[in-house]
């Protein structure tokens, strides 16, 4: 089972958090093969996409 990706945060360029705190990296999660990417929004907060390709803001649902 898989939580949605609205769970993630941004900590930095190249690492993302769970809401809940537990960490994770794009690198570990890409072989589940739920990944998204988050789109710069003008507004506050983040919106996500489906996506598999590799790109910047990669993330990925979180495995539970």
């Amino acid at each position: 089972k898989l939580t949605p990706w609205v769970g993630l945060r941004k900590i930095n360029v190249s690492y993302w958090g769970w809401e809940d705190m537990s960490p994770f990296t794009a690198s570990t999660l890409h072989d589940s093969g739920f990944c998204a990417y988050l789109e710069r929004a003008e507004v506050a907060g983040l919106k996500a996409k489906p996506c598999t390709a590799n790109t910047e803001g990669l993330i990925c649902e979180k495995p539970v």
